[in-house]
Parts: C-alpha cells; structure tokens; sequence
C-alpha cells in the first residue's frame, strides 16, 4: 500500500535539502578552502615552539613568552567553533571580478586567505635565534619542521638550548674622569645585578637610566647611545664580563655639564604678530622679557620660572618649570628652547616662548533629563571662567546650573534645583605651608570656593489626614481636604565656603586639602506649619532622621581628597583610578526644637568615600570597565543623625540604572511613595558597575552594563531592615543589566541607558530575583551626558 505524503511537510523537507547542501558547499569539503589558492599555495595553519634542553634543569618560562611574539606573525585565518567560517565565505563568493555584489559580499563577509611563506619561516627562525641571545641563551638553534597535510601547511620551530649565560663581573670603564666619577655614583641602582641572566632589553634600559641621570646632573647633551656595554663569554663557562664604556666619538659638549648664560621670555609672543611692531624689554632679576603687552605680572612669572642665570641646567627644574607654566592655565602653548653658545662647550642660553590662551570664556549647555513615567525637564547650565583676574594668573570660575522636572503622572510632583559656584584659584601655595611645598617642589594651587545651592522637596500629604488631626495643624489639613494630591514644599537652602589647597608632584597623582570648609543649611517652608508637622511625624515614624536633618544648622567638615588616575600620564592597556575622600564633620543647630533631644541632631562623623575603577582595552575600540564605590559616614556617638545633605542615595543615570533616583534603600525598606523625599538616604552606601564599551563608529558607541548597589543606616534607627548587617548586606542588594548608547561630539558626550532591574531587596528573601519576569513597564531609560564612570 503506497503512503500519501503531506505537501507541507514535502516543501519542508526541500528546504532542509537546500540547507544541508549550503552546508556541505560551506563546511563539508577542502575546496571551500583551497578556491581561492593558486598553483603550489597552501594555507597557513599557524606554528609552535618546543625546547630541546640540553639539560632537563634550564628554565625556558619567561624565553617562550619572548619567543612567542616571533611566531605571532602572520596570524592564520580566524576559526569560529574550529571552523574557518570567513574563509569559507570568502571562497564562497569568490571571484575576480574587481565590482559586482559577489565580490561586495567576498570582501564584506570574507576573510582573505593567509598564504604559507617559507621566506617568512627562515627569518622567524633567525629572529628566534637572535632572541634568545639577546636573553642570555647563546647557545641556540632554531629548526623548522614544515608540515603540509593537503591544502594546509603549519610549522613547528624546534629550539635547540643550552645553560644562560649569567652576569659575573660589572665595571666602569670611562676614560673622562670626571665623567666616570658621576657615573660610579649611580653604581647603587644598577639595574644590572651580580648572577642575573645576560638579557639585552634590561642594558639598553640601564643605559637610558644612567642618561638621565647624567641629565639630572647638569649634562644636557648627554645621550644614552654614547654608552656601551662590552661582554666578554671567555673567562669562565656560562659566565659574563659585562663592561661599560664611553663611545671614542662622544661629542666634547656631551661630557661636560651646562650652566646657564641668558634666560629670554616672550610671555605674549604669537607667530601671527607683525615684524614691525616695536616690543619693549624688562630686566628682572636675571631674567630678560620682550613683549608687546605684559600680560602677567613680571614677580609672579619669575616666581614659575625655575630655569636661572648662570645656574646649573637641572632637568627637574626645567620640568616643573613646563608644569608650572601649564598649570597657570594664562597660556595656550609653551615652548621652551636651549641654543648652544658659539665656541663655549658649557653654556646655554634659554628663550621661553609663551603664548597666551583667551582671557574670557563664557560657555553654556542645554540639556533634557527623563525618567520614563515619571518625569521630564530642561538642564540648563553655564560656565564663565578669567585666567588672569589680577595679572598674577589667578583663575576665577562661575558656574551656574538649573533643574526642572516636570510631572508625566498626576502621581508625581515637580521638582526643581539650582546652583551657583565661584571659585578662585591660585596658582601658589599661599601661607602657611608654602615654603614647605615649595622646597619639594610641588605643583601647587590655592583655592576659595563659595556655593549656593537650593533643592525643592515635596511631601504629599495624601493619607496623612489622622495624624495632621491629631496634631492641630489645620492649614495643612484645609489643604488637603481641597486637594487630595497637595503637597506642601521645603526649599533647602545651603551656603558652602572652603578654603584649601591642590598640589601634585606626579602627572598621575594629586591632592587636595581643605581645612576649612563650612556649610550653612537654611531650610524655607511654604507653610510654617510643614516644619513642626515633619517633626512630629519623626516621633510615628520609623525613621529618626525623618525631618530633622532639615534643621537649621552649620556643618564643619574639613576634607583630604587623594587621586590617581594613570590615564593623566598616558593611555596603556591597563588603567586605574582611585578617588578617595576622607573627613570630619560636626554639625551645630541653629534653631530651637522644643520637644526633640538637641542631641540626636548635633553630632560628629567621620566621612570615608571611595570610588576604585579598572578600564582595560584588549583592542583599539573594545574597553572592560569596573568600579566599585564604598563609602560611610561612620557616627562618633550613636544615634547622631546626618545632616540632609551628607546622606547618600542610590539610583538614577550614574548609579544603579535601572532604578530610579531614590528608590532603593536604605536596606531591604519597600519604597512606597516615589515622591516621598526622604525615601532611599542612608550614610553607609555601596555600588559597584561593569560595562563593556565598543566603538561602532567615531560618533557612536555601544555599551552592555550590570550595575548593583544599596544604602544602609549604620544603626538602623528603629527599622531593622534599614540596618547594615556585615553577613547579609550582599543579600540585599538593587541590580540591574542593560544596553546602551553613547554619542561622542568631541565637546559634549551624550548617553541613552535601557536598564532592567535583576533583583529587589525589599521582596521577600527568596523572591529577589526578578531578572526572569521581563516586562516593559520595567525597562528604565536614562538620558545623560558623559560616561557613568
């Protein structure tokens, strides 16, 4: 009886035969591999090295990493599952035509073929062979063995080696005697030590240490490449004579150490200015300077010059001389030359050419911030800065910035902030400590800084109605029986003056030190009642802190901040940053409250935060980046409550994205009400963020994120929930993940973050992880500028 096969299921089986033919042309036979290859190619499969020890005890650890970057190259075609999937499509849609949509596609997808060369083969081995000289191994030989299995060729380089030789012996021998006594002098840090493999790198190094400490000493003109080292393999068996010697052709002027004839500044000088502009001259001190406007006064620039007549040329001073001068921010370019001096082998004469930057600049940014669902505002902000207030290069900055969010909800209310900063900088270190950093040569800075700051927040009352009985406060409870969505404002007004100094003796490093900063925190109230309301309510709630760190008080918080960010010296493949901040802080009430001990609000802390980030960049466009941020505002006596604006909160574009500003914490508290304004404040927080970065394009970047973090109260007040528990606190943590992009315009970076929270601290333990039940009511969008971290 013959069987009736089904149409649908027939047409499912044609394609599944199309398929698997696809297939078999792809994958399934070597001429996808050999297509392309002419008459006699094979393809490069890649190479390895296996060491044939003379003896079983040579260690070879450290020469096959070295010998490894010899064979990197040429790197055989990609494999993806341990099929070469590029090359195969490049075969595929072979062709030679030079246009067409096979050969667009050829290119587009295909990877080109690596051909085995066998020059290549016998220069790696020479390079193999020269290696491991150069690293003590001089008895070697490099053997290629060829292999070719069909259209494939791979090789195997077999290193034949024998003991290292080690360093025995280490002498000077400088004819110049002077010359030799300043070299003997640097004998104590020798990167050269008794018993070390013979390795060339580490002698070109020794070499350039030993140049620039020459440098150092005055010899200007002193090379590294007048330096060589002479090694000698024939006093014993494995074993090196290394000697240095000064090169026979060394120039005279190299041998001699500089002294300083004439020091020449143009502090206004522009390339553009016309040859017949007359320009007036002023002796200072030493110091000759030809202008046509004197910018800067001629003290202060004398001071940042440490480059002087008839003195020894010192690298350090000429260094911190291009510091200082960079640091003044007064100028634009600066150029410092030396010129020899005719039929003189020892002197120098010094021109410093230094062009102004614009005095004035007056820079502004509009922005939008968004919360989806909740709300939407302009930022708008401004910058006006003077580099050389009172001719002495002192920087005063004025920055202003304002927020208003507007509601998307009848459920969310409007917020709103502004500030104002000015800050003076002085590039010198003012009394008392100045003659201390001078005499180490520190970079320093003097700064003031006065702020104005106001932040609106809003209580709705809805709910609240028994309590505001109870308590006689009838302007609140006529207001809200009128509007059930009233909510009566505090505007929190706060005056912040510090005083302190920067300073840096590393490009890399910086320190800032503020031992006075004061900061005046005035509360306002739309209705007088709302303060005496927010009090009582402190006594019902669970939160101690409710309203009474909006007090009127003064905060004493003197401030050390220490930085390093190895990026401010140069780019590498691996990059760190740390920021700490640490401090004291005592707060002193300003108004009376009647009926709440004056001592829970007067108290004093001290303030650790700390912010560690990695970035490492495995390719030119890819970036892992890391950071973790703990920090606490650890009370000196119990029950102290933190002033308003000391407390730490989690959430929002440059936190924890996929939760809202405020909306996580303290501990494992559920955030009820979102415009609840004392919701999400603890004085223990940690958070931690990684992100993978990649370049589409110059403009456009894509990044993937995970970020997790949570607030804490270092006692918890009365809610055990809110409390820090040292064996729980990793339990309790908001996360997130989620995708976003970046958009790079050189002068301004702005940032779309699509974040989906992973777990909730305030569910039941157990139930946390919400990372399986997607929905879109869930996805939080972040619009920002500038990278998180």
């Amino acid at each position: 009886m013959m069987k009736m096969v089904d149409g649908g299921a027939l047409l499912e089986l044609r394609k599944l035969t199309l398929l698997g033919g696809l297939l078999l042309m792809l994958f399934g036979s070597s001429c996808s591999l050999s297509k392309s290859l002419k008459e006699g190619e094979t393809l490069y499969t890649g190479a390895k090295i296996e060491f044939q020890k003379k003896e079983k005890s040579i260690k070879t650890g450290e020469l096959a990493i070295e010998l490894a970057s010899v064979i990197a190259a040429p790197k055989p075609n990609s494999k993806l599952l341990g099929i070469r999937f590029k090359l195969r499509l490049y075969n595929l849609f072979y062709t030679e035509k030079e246009k067409g949509l096979k050969k667009w596609l050829q290119k587009r997808l295909g990877q080109e073929p690596v051909i085995y060369d066998e020059k290549i083969t016998k220069q790696s081995a020479e390079l193999l062979e020269n290696r491991a000289t150069n690293n003590g191994y001089f008895v070697n030989e490099a053997n290629p063995d060829v292999q070719t299995k069909g259209v494939k060729t791979k090789v195997t380089y077999f290193m034949q080696i024998e003991q290292p030789y080690l360093i025995d012996t280490l002498k000077y021998s400088i004819e110049d005697s002077t010359v030799a006594a300043e070299i003997d002098a640097m004998r104590d840090s020798t990167l050269l030590k008794m018993g070390q493999r013979y390795n060339l790198d580490l002698m070109k190094k020794e070499r350039v240490r030993i140049a620039n400490k020459m440098r150092q000493e005055g010899y200007f003109y002193f090379q590294d490449e007048y330096l060589l080292f002479r090694a000698d393999t024939t006093q014993k068996r494995q074993k090196i004579e290394v000697e240095l010697l000064l090169k026979v052709n060394t120039p005279s002027r190299s041998l001699q150490p500089q002294y300083i004839r004439k020091v020449t500044v143009y502090p206004d000088y522009n390339l553009n200015r016309k040859k017949s502009v007359a320009l007036d001259t002023l002796q200072k001190a030493g110091m000759t300077m030809i202008y046509d406007e004197l910018l800067l006064s001629p003290d202060e620039l004398q001071k940042v010059i440490l480059l002087e007549k008839d003195a020894r040329y010192d690298v350090i001073f000429h260094q911190r001389t291009l510091e200082r001068l960079s640091n003044m921010q007064t100028y634009q370019y600066i150029d410092v030359q030396f010129e020899k001096v005719r039929n003189q082998d020892s002197l120098l004469d010094v021109a410093i050419y230094l062009t102004p930057r614009k005095k004035l600049t007056i820079e502004g940014a509009v922005g939008m911030s968004y919360t989806r669902g909740v709300s939407f505002g302009p930022e708008v902000s401004f910058n006006y800065t003077n580099r050389n207030l009172f001719r002495g290069a002192e920087v005063l900055k004025i920055k202003g910035s304002t927020t208003f969010n507007f509601p998307l909800s009848t459920q969310v209310l409007s917020t709103q902030e502004q500030e104002l900063e000015l800050q003076l900088l002085k590039p010198r270190v003012w009394f008392p400590i100045r003659q201390a950093l001078e005499s180490k040569r520190l970079i320093g800075n003097t700064f003031l800084k006065l702020t104005f700051s106001r932040q609106q927040l809003q209580l709705p009352l809805e709910g609240l109605n028994e309590v505001l009985e109870m308590g006689g406060f009838n302007l609140l409870l006529e207001e809200l029986n009128k509007d059930k969505n009233y909510a009566p404002t505090a505007d929190l007004n706060a005056i912040e003056f510090s005083f302190g100094y920067q300073w840096r003796r590393q490009a890399r490093i910086r320190h800032q030190l503020s031992p006075l900063e004061l900061v005046f925190q005035i509360p306002t109230y739309s209705v007088p009642e709302l303060r005496s309301f927010l009090l009582v309510l402190s006594d019902f709630s669970e939160d101690r802190s409710l309203g009474l760190n909006l007090e009127k008080m003064v905060i004493y918080q003197p401030n050390y901040v220490f930085l390093y960010d190895s990026r401010l010296q140069k780019i590498r493949k691996h990059n760190y940053y740390y920021r700490g901040k640490y401090g004291y802080s005592a707060n002193r009430l300003l108004s009376d409250v009647s009926f709440v001990d004056k001592s829970e609000i007067e108290g004093q802390f001290l303030h650790f935060e700390n912010d560690i980030r990695y970035f490492y960049k495995p390719t030119a466009k890819t970036t892992f980046a890391f950071r973790v941020s703990p920090s606490i505002a650890y009370p000196l006596k119990n029950e102290v409550i933190l002033p308003f604006f000391d407390l730490f909160v989690v959430g929002g574009p440059n936190s924890v994205r996929a939760f809202q500003p405020r909306r996580v914490g303290p501990g494992t508290r559920e955030p009820i009400n979102e415009n609840f304004f004392f919701i999400g404040t603890g004085d223990i927080r940690l958070e931690t963020s990684f992100e993978i970065r990649y370049n589409l394009t110059s403009l456009v970047e894509i990044a993937a994120f995970i970020d997790a973090g949570n607030t804490w109260l270092y006692d918890g007040g009365a809610d055990s929930k809110a409390k820090f528990d040292i064996t729980t606190f990793y339990k309790e943590l908001a996360s997130g993940v989620g995708v976003g992009l970046r958009f790079d315009f050189e002068v301004l970076l702005i940032r779309a973050d699509f974040a989906y929270p992973l777990t909730k601290p305030w569910l039941p333990e157990g139930e946390r992880f919400v990372g399986n039940k997607f929905g879109l009511k869930e996805l939080n969008f972040n619009l920002a500028f500038g990278y998180p971290f």
